[in-house]
Formats: structure tokens, sequence, C-alpha cells
């Protein structure tokens, strides 16, 4: 890694993968976030795991594909074939999961509640994800939510 990519992720002392997408950017994975580093050292942005939704990886194309829990629009990154980033970027993202739920209601009524833990300082929050075309005012959605939340809540200690 060069001085300029540890500079820009320097809060980050453990990093577990890098991979250089071209000469204007980078990808870090670390223990704590997901960084993306310019040419100049710049840090372009950090995203933390427990902010990470999801994500895939088409080995045929070997492209990146992730979603944020934020619902900032998905990015994707055509990544070299002999990068072990997935199988970090998967375990790093697996590690912030502590517990989940789906909330189904059927007719494509669906959200997921989850406990994440934030890799940074090791604190444990309870997220909400709202399924595609979903109405986050669906009253019924909203109350099963909320129920789903304090189940997992209480399991952790969190309630």
């Amino acid at each position: 890694m060069s001085p300029d990519v540890r500079a820009a992720v320097g809060e980050d002392k453990v990093v577990a993968s890098v991979v250089a997408l071209s000469p204007a950017e980078t990808l870090v994975a670390g223990t704590k976030a997901m960084y993306a580093v310019a040419a100049d050292g710049g840090l372009r942005w950090r995203r933390v795991w427990h902010h990470v939704e999801g994500g895939s990886f088409d080995r045929e194309s070997s492209t990146l594909k992730v979603t944020w829990v934020d619902g900032a629009p998905a990015e994707s990154w055509r990544l070299p074939h002999d990068t072990t980033f997935p199988e970090t970027f998967r375990a790093r993202v697996q590690a912030s999961v502590v517990l989940a739920e789906i909330v189904d209601l059927g007719g494509r009524r669906n959200a997921k509640a989850v406990i994440r833990k934030d890799l940074g300082d090791q604190s444990l929050l309870s997220q909400v994800v709202i399924g595609r075309g979903v109405d986050p005012a669906d009253a019924e959605l909203r109350a099963a939510i909320a129920a789903a939340i304090a189940r997992l809540e209480e399991q952790v200690g969190l309630g």
C-alpha cells in the first residue's frame, strides 16, 4: 500500500485488503470501514461496515456491487481477478451483523430488522431496511418492524 493510501486511512490501523482499481482510485477494506482513495492520496469517501446493506460479486466479470443502508445509489467496481477483496468485504460486512429478522407481511411488503455492530467502537445499533417499493408509512409494516426491533434488542440487551 502506498504511503498516500496509508495516510488516507490512518485511523484504521489494520488494513485487511487493498485493491487498485485504476491509477485514479484504490479501494481499501479496513477493520473499521471501507475507503475509496484518489490517486493524489485524498480520501474520496469512507463508509463504515454497518452502512453496507449488502453486496454481490460476479466472478465472470469480476464486478463487486455494493448497496447501502441509507439508500444511497449502489456502487460497482470491476476488480482485478487475483484479488481477495470480495472475500474480505463479505467477512467485514458479516462481522457487523449480530442478529437479523425479516418482517414479511405478504404482498411484497417486507423489511429487514437488524442489530449491527459498529466495528470501530464495538457498540451495537438497530437498523431497519425497508424493501424496495414498500411504503415506509404503512402502519401495519411499521408496527411489525417495531415489534421485530424490540425482540432483537431484547436478545442483545439493548431493550
